[in-house]
């Protein structure tokens, strides 16, 4: 009697493939059926409805978001925005988003004021 195959790869196709079909094949020949044995039973054709379940997707980043306040009401501080890896999120073995999904600045609004210092011979005695 005949044997199948290992299946073969699944036929390529594109990551927005929107649903297509894709198909692999393998064949009857491990063995072949041979002095009156039978054919292998079932189809030497799968179909896949959803491509993209049988493809890797890489990650991709979201855009930024906008810059934060300055984590100081004066003087040097520092601001922070975010991305996510979510457009589309890593899939099906797919890589990982590269670089850092946060991003800070240093940031200054104003110059802090100066502090006043008292000197002890100022002070009122008590």
């Amino acid at each position: 009697d005949g044997g199948w195959s290992e299946w073969e790869a699944w036929s390529p196709c594109s990551q927005t493939c929107g649903g297509a079909p894709v198909t692999r094949m393998r064949t009857c020949n491990n063995p072949e059926p041979k002095r009156g044995g039978l054919p292998c039973e079932g189809d030497n054709t799968e179909t896949a409805t959803d491509c993209t379940k049988s493809y890797p997707i890489d990650g991709g980043w979201t855009e930024w978001t906008e810059w934060s306040m300055c984590s100081t009401s004066c003087g040097p501080g520092q601001q922070s925005r975010d991305r996510n890896c979510t457009n589309p999120p890593p899939a099906y073995g797919g890589k990982p988003c590269e670089g850092n999904p946060t991003e800070t600045q240093p940031c200054k609004l104003t110059a802090c004021p100066s502090k006043s210092v008292y000197k002890a011979h100022s002070l009122p005695r008590i």
